[in-house]
C-alpha cells in the first residue's frame, strides 16, 4: 500500500515546491539572544535552505534570507531546516472514534500545511525593555512582557478551501479538529538566558464535540550544517537525552530526567571532510517540555529516515507497538493521520541512531516502564525489532544510519486536557470539551562543544562513537532554561481548572483484584477527602474519610473483604471537587 502512494507521489514532489505559503503568513526572526531562529504565525520555525523557491524572508533585513535556527548567532551554522506543530485527537464519525491529525508541516509531502492564522493578521512583538520597538520602529515595550523579544500569533486549524489547503494523498480533504492554539516564543538578552527559545501554545477546543485523548508534537527536520552546504541533510544524527546529569552539594553525580530530544552533525565537519577538527556545525539543538496542564502525561519520541525509495524508509519500533496494518515494520514515514496519531501516542522512547548497527545495544536496551513509587518494580518491558535480525532491513541502509542521514523527528506530549475517566483496558481518558483549553510550554536548546576540537571523530565511513559527544553544555542549558520558565512564566493562566484540587495521579493497582488494591492520590489542598465505593446502581457499598494535614501524594489499601465480585467506582471529594476511579474485584 505504501509503496503504491510513494510511487505515486513522486511526479507530485518535483513540482509542489511552490507551496511553502511564504505570501501567506507573517514571520519574525528571534534576535534577542545567542538564536536567530525564523518563526511563522502558525506553528512553523525554520525555512527552506537559502536560495530555494519559496524561501522565507526577513522582514527586519530587506526580506534577505530568514536564518533557520543560527547558532551562536552570526555564525553561519544552521542547526534546523524546519519544524511544525502536529496536534492529533480522536473524533467521533459516524459513530466511530477516528483519529484526526492537523499540522504545521507535514514533514514528507510537500505543500500539507494544516494550520493557518487570520490572512489580514500578524505576529504582535513585544518586549519588557521600556523604549524597544520593533523593524519599523513601533515601540513594543509591554508591562505583560517577561522577556527580551516576545512573538504572539494565533491560527487554528479550521481552513477548509483547497486553494489554501492541499489535499493529504491518504487522507484526501483536510478535516479539522475545530482547535485554535495562540503561540508565544520568547528570548532573552541575559548572557545566561541567550541559548535557547521558549515557545509555549495555549489550544483551545472551538469546535462542538469534544477532543478525546489529545497529544501535541513539535516535527523536527534538522539539515544541520553550515548555511552554504547543499548536503548536509545525509549525515544527521538523532537521539534522546533522558537524564540531565550534574554535581550535586555534597559533590556527588546526580540526575534529573529531561527527556531532551536532540539532533546534530554527525561529526561537526562539512560532508566532503571525512576527518580532523574542520568543525562547521560542532553543536547541537533540540526540544525539551518545560511544563504541562497533565502530571499523567506521557512523551514520545519518534525518529526516522524518509526515502522516495521506499525499501529505504525506515524508522525503530518496538516488535508489539500493535500498529495498524504492522506498518512500522516497514517504514518509518508517518503518512497519513491514523500513522501520525499513532507515533504521537505509542509512548515510545526511541534508541539513539547511533546504535541501529549495534543488535546487543538494542536487545539489552528494551524500553521499560516503572512504577513511579517503587523504581525497581516494571510495570512494562518492550523489546525492539532490531534490524540486525530482520531480512526485511537492507543492510547497507542500517550502516548509513548509523553513521548519520537524513533524520528527522517527533517529539509528542499527552494525552492533554481533563481527566474524564478510566476505561475498561485501565488506560485513563482525557477530554478537552468545547471551549476548554491547555497549556503546553517547551524549550528550544541550543549548546555548543557536542563535539570536541580534541577529540574528533575519526573517518566517517567508520562507525561514530558516541563516547565522544560531549553533552555537558546542553545539559547547562537545558537546566537554564527550566529555571528561566520556573522564574518568568510558571503561573497557572489555564482557563479551566486542569489540575483540580484534587487528582487521581494513577490508577488502583492491582485492578481487577480478588482481596485488596492500592489506590495512590495527590491532594493538592490541606482538609478532608472523602470517599466511597460506589456499585453499579449507584448505591454506596462503603464510605470513609481522610484527612489531608498538608497538600502531597498518599495511598491506601481498599479491603475487598465484604463485597460481592463486579464493578465498583472509587469516589474521591474534596473541597467540592470529585474525581472517579473504576475498581474491578474478583471472586
Amino acid at each position: 500500500m505504501k509503496i503504491q502512494i510513494r510511487l505515486l507521489l513522486s511526479p507530485i514532489l518535483l513540482w509542489l515546491i511552490l507551496f511553502h505559503s511564504n505570501g501567506l503568513c507573517d514571520t519574525r526572526v528571534h534576535r534577542g539572544g545567542n538564536v536567530r531562529m525564523n518563526i511563522a504565525d502558525y506553528g512553523y520555525i525554520g525555512n527552506l535552505g537559502q536560495g530555494r523557491e519559496g524561501a522565507m524572508g526577513d522582514p527586519e533585513n530587506d526580506d534577505e534570507w530568514a536564518p533557520q535556527c543560527e547558532f551562536p548567532a552570526e555564525s553561519g551554522s544552521q542547526y534546523l531546516y524546519q519544524g511544525g506543530l502536529w496536534i492529533g485527537a480522536l473524533v467521533l464519525m459516524e459513530n466511530q472514534e477516528v483519529p484526526r491529525v492537523s499540522v504545521a508541516l507535514d514533514g514528507w509531502i510537500r505543500g500539507i500545511r494544516e494550520l493557518y492564522a487570520d490572512f489580514d493578521s500578524e505576529i504582535i512583538e513585544r518586549s519588557n525593555i521600556r523604549g524597544a520597538t520593533d523593524y519599523l520602529d513601533r515601540e513594543t515595550y509591554s508591562p505583560d512582557a517577561v522577556a527580551t523579544q516576545e512573538f504572539l500569533s494565533e491560527f487554528a486549524d479550521t481552513l477548509t478551501d483547497p486553494d489554501y489547503v492541499s489535499e493529504d494523498p491518504v487522507d484526501g480533504e483536510h478535516m479539522p479538529l475545530g482547535i485554535s492554539v495562540k503561540q508565544k516564543s520568547l528570548v532573552w538578552d541575559d548572557r545566561e538566558l541567550v541559548d535557547f527559545i521558549i515557545i509555549e501554545w495555549e489550544v483551545e477546543n472551538i469546535s462542538d464535540q469534544h477532543l478525546k485523548n489529545l497529544y501535541l508534537g513539535l516535527f523536527i527536520d534538522g539539515d544541520v550544517g553550515a548555511t552554504d552546504e547543499r548536503n548536509g541533510y545525509t549525515d544527521d544524527l538523532s537521539g534522546l537525552a533522558k537524564w540531565r546529569y550534574f554535581e550535586n552539594q555534597d559533590g556527588e553525580i546526580d540526575s534529573v530526567r529531561i527527556n531532551l530530544s536532540y539532533i546534530a552533525d554527525n561529526d561537526g565537519r562539512p560532508l566532503v571532510v571525512n576527518q580532523g577538527n574542520d568543525f562547521t556545525a560542532p553543536g547541537v539543538s533540540g526540544i525539551m517540555m518545560l511544563d504541562s496542564p497533565n502530571p499523567e502525561l506521557e512523551t514520545s519520541f519518534n525518529w526516522w529516515v524518509s526515502n522516495g525509495d521506499a525499501s529505504l524508509d525506515y524508522g525503530p519500533n518496538w516488535q508489539d507497538d500493535g500498529a495498524h496494518d504492522y506498518w512500522t515494520d516497514d517504514y518509518g514515514t508517518p503518512m497519513g493521520d491514523v500513522r501520525k496519531y499513532f507515533l504521537m501516542s505509542n509512548r515510545e522512547l526511541d534508541y539513539d541512531m547511533v546504535y541501529s548497527n549495534d543488535p546487543d545495544y538494542i536487545r539489552e536496551h528494551p524500553q521499560e516502564f516503572r512504577d513511579r513509587w517503587d523504581e525497581e518494580r516494571i510495570i512494562e518491558s518492550h523489546d525492539w525489532r532490531n534490524p540486525r535480525d530482520d531480512e526485511r532491513t537492507p543492510e547497507d541502509l542500517i550502516e548509513r544510519v548509523c553513521t548519520g542521514s537524513d533524520a528527522k523527528f517527533l517529539q509528542s506530549w499527552g494525552p492533554l486536557g481533563v481527566f474524564d475517566h478510566i476505561d475498561e483496558n485501565g488506560m485513563r481518558i482525557y477530554r478537552l470539551n468545547p471551549g476548554e483549553s491547555f497549556t503546553l510550554t517547551v524549550a528550544y536548546v541550543c549548546a555548543e562543544g557536542f563535539h570536541d576540537p580534541n577529540l574528533p571523530q575519526g573517518n566517517r565511513e567508520g562507525t561514530i562513537d558516541p563516547n565522544k559527544f560531549d553533552f555537558t553544555d546542553l545539559w547547562r542549558n537545558a537546566a537554564t532554561a527550566q529555571a528561566a520558565f520556573d522564574e518568568y512564566l510558571s503561573v497557572d493562566n489555564s482557563p479551566i481548572p486542569l489540575l483540580p484540587e484534587f487528582i487521581m495521579l494513577s490508577p488502583n493497582y492491582p485492578n481487577p483484584f480478588n482481596s485488596s488494591t492500592i489506590v495512590i492520590y495527590s491532594a493538592t489542598n490541606e482538609g478532608i477527602v472523602s470517599l466511597s465505593i460506589i456499585d453499579n446502581m449507584g448505591r454506596v457499598a462503603r464510605s470513609w474519610e481522610e484527612q489531608v494535614n498538608k497538600p502531597g501524594v498518599f495511598s491506601f489499601a481498599i479491603d475487598g473483604s465484604g463485597l460481592t465480585a463486579g464493578n465498583y467506582y472509587l469516589q474521591a471529594i474534596q473541597n467540592g471537587s470529585r474525581n472517579y476511579a473504576k475498581l474491578i474485584l474478583l471472586r
